[in-house]
């Protein structure tokens, strides 16, 4: 288990400081009339007031970013000590770490943003909308490629089929991929039909050129999210295949699963940046290029404009991506709706996490009832409805597969299903014996204790009491 999540913390931590690295540092470069989303006149890019101050925040851009490079390999490490409690930091760290990111560009546009305005660098002839009628013709015309990723989600819900028949053991894990994989294919596709539709941004007073550039757009968006899509559709029928065979998730599952979804964001990301590159080539040969000073709306940041109906809007800091136009009740609506979710995610996981950051058992033995309780899972049972107790060498042989609970390579806690005992709920420290087996109260529990003895005095507490209550009766 550490090792599984070792490799899922570095692909992650690494691919995302990657592809943020990647792509933060084209917004430094004078691109289309701007730096950092900032119109700023070309005879002053290279000024005494531009240069030094685009230098200073590269270079913190730059010490950001490495520092967090770092940590992302770093933070990996803790999961071979304490496991629970390295989700958490790994967690906290990536919060920090997105945070930290979008405060480092967002200060430095409103800073840049400020000293446009102080030198009034405002031209008013660019503060015009220009519309090219022809692009939105030619944008209704335009085929999706919606057959690809409607081919790809009936796959997957067909590779469901075996989770949905499947009556033995933890099945929940199987749908929790299947879900994944069917949702990751859905907003795929959803967004590949936004991005097609809504494509049509104007860069030159040149039909041509302008035409080339949304198409160009069109092609490598496409060709990302279909790859995106299908090789999430292969990750998970190579998971549904290994699933069935070795009836859990297995180590060689968990590794293909991320290598293959790695690989897709791999594809998505590398269309995204040739994508950028030959945009880049095709906008320096125009001769009539379009620059909208409209610096006003976005002066914050954010898209901020009373006057546009449009929920979303082109990013002006990154060109494929979009920004909600919070001027716009709907867009504050989603907008605030997906905080919350993400927030309410988080703090979920956290909570669920926590306990498990220091696992103590806890067993509470009297003569009217037993309570067994450990990393917010507990069993609790009548005396007198406790129906049999065994001191087991050792953990049955069988199989245990988790339902509900944590499992590590120290422990095993919560609700299980084993091959031959059915539902039951284990505490158990992994390498600790005896065991005590438990029948009462319509469940089955296995527990340990990692104190010598401790689990034989339980044993015989338990006996004591249950000789007192046959007497009696």
């Amino acid at each position: 288990m550490s090792i599984v999540l070792f490799m899922m913390f570095l692909f992650s931590g690494l691919m995302i400081t990657l592809i943020c690295r990647f792509t933060v540092f084209s917004e430094y470069e004078y691109t289309q009339g701007m730096y950092l989303g900032v119109h700023i006149p070309p005879e002053e890019k290279d000024s005494e007031i531009v240069r030094p101050f685009m230098e200073k925040e590269v270079k913190r851009q730059k010490i950001f970013q490495n520092i967090n490079m770092l940590l992302s390999v770093l933070l990996c490490i803790p999961v071979f000590f304490w496991e629970a409690a390295s989700v958490i930091i790994w967690t906290v760290w990536m919060c920090t770490y997105m945070i930290g990111y979008m405060y480092i560009l967002n200060s430095a546009h409103r800073r840049l943003y400020k000293i446009k305005i102080q030198n009034g660098w405002i031209n008013k002839n660019t503060q015009m909308i220009y519309v090219d009628t022809s692009l939105s013709a030619d944008e209704r015309s335009f085929k999706s490629n919606k057959i690809y990723h409607i081919i790809t989600i009936v796959s997957e819900f067909i590779m469901t089929i075996p989770f949905m028949i499947n009556k033995s053991y933890s099945r929940s894990e199987g749908l929790i991929f299947a879900l994944a994989a069917i949702s990751i294919s859905l907003i795929c596709m959803i967004l590949n039909i936004y991005v097609n539709k809504r494509n049509t941004t104007v860069y030159s007073e040149d039909t041509d050129i302008n035409k080339a550039v949304m198409n160009l757009s069109r092609k490598y968006f496409n060709e990302g999210f279909i790859s995106l899509s299908m090789c999430n559709a292969a990750a998970f029928l190579l998971f549904t295949i290994l699933y069935m065979i070795n009836r859990e998730v297995s180590f060689m599952s968990m590794m293909l699963y991320i290598t293959i979804q790695t690989l897709s964001t791999i594809f998505l990301v590398a269309a995204y940046l040739i994508l950028i590159k030959k945009k880049k080539e095709l906008l320096s040969s125009d001769m009539k290029p379009v620059y909208v000073d409209d610096d006003e709306y976005w002066k914050t940041g954010y898209y901020y404009n009373p006057n546009d109906n449009h929920i979303l809007v082109k990013n002006r800091m990154f060109d494929g991506n979009y920004s909600f136009n919070l001027a716009n009740s709907k867009a504050r609506f989603i907008c605030g709706g997906l905080y919350i979710v993400i927030i309410a995610s988080i703090v979920f996981t956290l909570v669920v996490l926590l306990p498990f950051s220091n696992v103590k058992m806890n067993v509470d033995i009297s003569s009217e009832k037993m309570k067994v309780s450990a990393a917010g899972y507990k069993y609790q049972v009548d005396a007198d409805n406790i129906e049999n107790i065994e001191l087991l060498d050792k953990l049955p042989g069988e199989s245990f597969y988790r339902v509900n609970g944590g499992s590590t390579d120290t422990y095993d806690i919560g609700y299980y299903k084993g091959s031959d005992t059915g539902k039951c709920m284990l505490f158990i420290f992994d390498g600790y014996e005896p065991i005590l087996k438990i029948t009462g109260g319509g469940k089955i529990v296995f527990l340990n204790s990692k104190n010598e003895g401790e689990v034989q005095d339980w044993y015989e507490q338990i006996k004591k009491i249950r000789n007192d209550i046959d007497m009696k009766e």
